[in-house]
């Protein structure tokens, strides 16, 4: 009997939190992300008239972007999404300008190398491939934009592989 009462007293009194702590709204985090999701969804419907003027078979992945395979061997081999892939690629707007053109870039993949939408369309190529990428702003440089790409810019990515 001497020993069950030692062992309930020696437990430890729980944590007690403030009465006055109480849960609030912020109304501004509110307020933005529906802001946000409102740009999104004019972003999203741009985009599927953008495609649907295009006449081409282009597929919507889950993530956002979409795709166009142009060219394609017998021969496929993943990329590897556990480490590195050496990709080529242009960057065009919609009204199909060069914005940028990069050569032989090495990706490390989990490394933000390369814009969140674009290694993500990298995980679905094969090595050589071209795919044309349509990659909302949100998924590619956003509301900051580069030197050469203007803020909340849509961009089509023409990517292959060696």
């Amino acid at each position: 009997m001497l020993v069950l009462n030692l062992a309930t007293s020696c437990k430890k009194p729980s944590a007690q939190y403030p009465s006055n702590k109480a849960v609030t709204v912020d109304s501004t985090k509110l307020w933005i992300q529906e802001y946000n999701q409102a740009l999104i969804a004019k972003e999203d419907s741009l985009l599927l008239e953008f495609v649907q003027k295009q006449n081409k078979p282009y597929k919507k992945s889950d993530v956002g972007f979409w795709s166009l395979l142009e060219m394609s061997n017998d021969v496929y081999h993943p990329l590897s999404v556990d480490s590195t892939a050496i990709i080529s690629y242009e960057i065009y707007d919609l009204a199909e300008n060069l914005l940028e053109k990069v050569e032989n870039q090495t990706v490390h993949f989990g490394k933000n190398e390369v814009p969140a939408g674009l290694e993500e369309a990298l995980k679905t190529m094969h090595r050589y491939q071209t795919v044309r990428f349509i990659i909302p702003s949100y998924l590619a440089y956003g509301a900051h934009g580069t030197e050469k790409i203007p803020p909340f810019t849509p961009l089509m990515f023409v990517v292959w592989t060696p």
